[in-house]
């Protein structure tokens, strides 16, 4: 797939944009053993050419995996939005290499929702490009899918609201009883040790 340049002009600048493009027409393979980092080369050598629509099995928890390869003219300062319209089964989705987005469920019938990642404009390089949707059934089921389309790339020049992967924050560091209560009766001399109790961890019981 080739996403092609629209060039502008604002006040004798050009200004370069990329579209977006169907994947669902896109050439697509699909693989077992290939992992999500995959690069281009080993996906056409190594992969077996499908129907992005069609149904796989899956055994024992494992994955399958489907790549496709977009070809990126040159470099954008745009980021885009990945729409992948019903997907039967947990995914995890990469752009070369990059995980962009997860989700558990089957379609959507369960969320309303297409499944909608945004890919940052860093992701992208010149050339060659891999897009990985890694796929298992969803509570040991037997068989993946993507149901229906929409399957499509746009480019968008700022990350939609609420489609960032989340940030994990940092955990805060523990000291021990010791330390705390020696914290607490430097700040506070006149501090009862009777009121300084450890909760335990079960019930929150003391």
């Amino acid at each position: 797939t080739s996403l092609l340049w629209a060039t502008t002009s604002d006040c004798g600048k050009a200004n370069v944009q990329i579209r977006g493009a169907d994947l669902s027409k896109a050439k697509w393979f699909v693989s077992t053993e290939l992992p999500p980092s995959a690069s281009a080369d080993d996906v056409t050598s190594r992969a077996t050419p499908t129907n992005p629509l069609a149904t796989f099995p899956v055994k024992d928890g494992r994955a399958v995996t489907l790549f496709s390869i977009i070809e990126v003219p040159g470099q954008t300062s745009f980021g885009a939005e990945l729409t992948i319209g019903d997907l039967d089964g947990d995914d995890e989705t990469y752009f070369n290499g990059q995980i962009i987005g997860k989700t558990s469920g089957r379609g959507i019938g369960e969320t309303a929702h297409s499944r909608l990642y945004y890919i940052p404009p860093t992701a992208f390089k010149e050339g060659s490009n891999v897009l990985a949707i890694q796929m298992r059934g969803t509570f040991g089921r037997s068989q993946v899918a993507i149901r229906r389309e929409p399957l499509t790339i746009g480019f968008v020049p700022r990350p939609p609201e609420g489609l960032e992967l989340p940030v994990r924050p940092a955990a805060a560091p523990s000291i021990g009883d010791a330390e705390a209560k020696a914290a607490i009766f430097a700040a506070d001399p006149d501090a009862s040790a009777s009121l300084l109790m450890t909760k335990r961890v079960s019930f929150g019981r003391q």
